[in-house]
């Protein structure tokens, strides 16, 4: 189901999910624009997408108590990263 819902909503490239608590999951992936979105599950529903921008080649996200970490290779062959709380992102 959760990749029904990831081809329905964008045309994405790469993805990576990850688990904040036990009920909240995390889906980044990177667009046809190769800029990050994401959506969350609260444990009864899902959030809209969003896009935290970035422009990258692959994603990689690492969850860990409260905090989310995206990591990305940039078109400039450099890794990039943000990191956030799921609301509220820093910048690349």
């Amino acid at each position: 189901e959760l990749m029904a819902i990831i081809r329905r909503n964008l045309n994405v490239s790469t993805y990576s999910c990850c688990l904040v608590g036990i009920k909240s999951i995390y889906v980044f992936v990177q667009g046809t624009d190769n800029t990050v979105h994401y959506k969350s599950w609260n444990g009864e529903e899902w959030s809209e997408w969003a896009n935290i921008g970035g422009k990258v080649r692959g994603i990689s996200a690492v969850c860990r108590s409260g905090r989310i970490d995206v990591f990305g290779i940039g078109m400039d062959n450099a890794l990039w990263h943000t990191s956030g709380d799921g609301e509220e992102w820093n910048g690349w």
